[in-house]
């Protein structure tokens, strides 16, 4: 017969506080507020200005164009081992292809947080600089790969490729007014 005192069932309800969760858990309201602070309050400002030649509405089709870079790299990629590996077949195409799209919310952050916000910024203060707008992309998309347990890699390498396109379809179409 084995006696027990009962204490190695008892569990706590509440974690404990070495605890560790997700990140993204306790960054979601800070990230809610930032981007409503960032994007809503300083965009009314750079609207408001008449003299502005930048509008909405183009800014909205940029970020939009952007959000299409994820499945440009998966092609490239995709293509490219197609071609290059003996057994590559539309399998491998597809499987690299989804696999970049899945990762598609690292650009969106980055778009949101990092370069649609130091773009506005720039524009408000009449010094727009494409290297500036395109570094703070690869910021963005190394921390937030980063953020998202991609410390290295190939994975790592891939994401933070997308944010840096995303970022110069971003600058192309406000430059070019599509």
């Amino acid at each position: 017969m084995v006696e027990s005192t009962g204490l190695e069932n008892r569990h706590r309800l509440i974690a404990y506080l070495g605890f560790k969760s997700l990140s993204l858990r306790h960054l979601l309201p800070i990230l809610k507020s930032t981007i409503y602070f960032i994007l809503i309050c300083d965009a009314k400002a750079v609207f408001k200005h008449s003299d502005s030649v930048m509008d909405k509405k183009t800014i909205l089709k940029g970020i939009a164009y952007s959000l299409f870079s994820p499945f440009v790299i998966g092609c490239l990629i995709g293509a490219y081992y197609v071609i290059t590996l003996e057994g590559g077949n539309s399998k491998l195409f597809f499987s690299i292809l989804l696999s970049a799209v899945a990762n598609a919310h690292i650009v969106g952050l980055t778009m949101a947080i990092c370069v649609v916000p130091l773009y506005l910024f720039l524009i408000k203060r009449s010094q727009t600089n494409n290297t500036a707008v395109i570094t703070a992309a690869l910021f963005g998309g190394a921390l937030f790969s980063f953020m998202f347990n991609v410390a290295s890699g190939q994975v790592f390498i891939v994401n933070t490729a997308m944010a840096i396109l995303a970022a110069g379809i971003f600058i192309m179409t406000q430059k070019k007014r599509i």
